[in-house]
């Protein structure tokens, strides 16, 4: 389904806008659908609103020792600027509609936004698992590149939505694991440990 998949990505990413944000039903540039904040003039604005949005939340939780640190970390982003265009935010087995090996639809638009391009490909490369799949995950990009599609994601960006990603595992993970305690410390501990070493490697104490 690579093929498939990164022919409809050229798709959604041939459309662009001005803005960071999410869409109203005229396909307006109006805030985000998670947390009501935007439209954005720019990418560090908009990251730091998102890191901020859940920081908010986990200020309130048992992982509020942590706050301080991400605030550290918001500091070192600056002077980012990346291509905009429609992203879709979920491109995940889940929201892939299969019929005889063909795609039939790609579901689950509720958070589809204008945004910077690479989210959809972290969120391709980690929920599709593409790098267990060298040749697939080459065909992938093959396909971005011959479209012209800004594909590379360098270490800074990178690096920043890993850190976007557990500020939101912080915040959202009682919601996910309802009624799933002993799954839920299991799977905290794991990513604490993580966010520990990330921290470390940036030295931010």
């Amino acid at each position: 389904y690579t093929k498939q998949i990164a022919k409809i990505f050229v798709k959604m990413k041939k459309h662009s806008f001005k803005k960071i944000g999410g869409f109203d039903i005229n396909m307006n540039v109006t805030k985000f659908v998670l947390n009501q904040k935007g439209p954005f003039d720019n990418f560090e604005t908009y990251i730091k609103s998102t890191f901020n949005s859940y920081l908010k939340i986990i200020n309130k939780n048992e992982f509020k020792e942590y706050v301080p640190k991400f605030e550290k970390y918001m500091k070192t982003i600056k002077n980012i600027s990346m291509s905009l265009t429609l992203t879709h935010t979920d491109i995940a087995p889940k929201n892939i509609m299969v019929n005889k090996d063909k795609i039939t639809a790609l579901l689950d638009y509720e958070w589809c936004c204008n945004a910077p391009s690479v989210e959809d490909i972290l969120n391709c490369h980690s929920d599709l698992e593409l790098h267990k799949y060298p040749m697939c995950e080459q065909e992938f990009f093959k396909i971005l590149k011959k479209n012209k599609i800004p594909h590379k994601v360098s270490k800074k960006i990178k690096e920043i939505y890993e850190f976007s990603s557990m500020a939101m595992r912080l915040a959202y993970h009682r919601d996910w694991f309802y009624g799933k305690e002993k799954e839920r410390k299991i799977f905290m501990k794991e990513k604490l440990k993580e966010l520990d070493e990330m921290f470390e490697r940036n030295k931010i104490k």
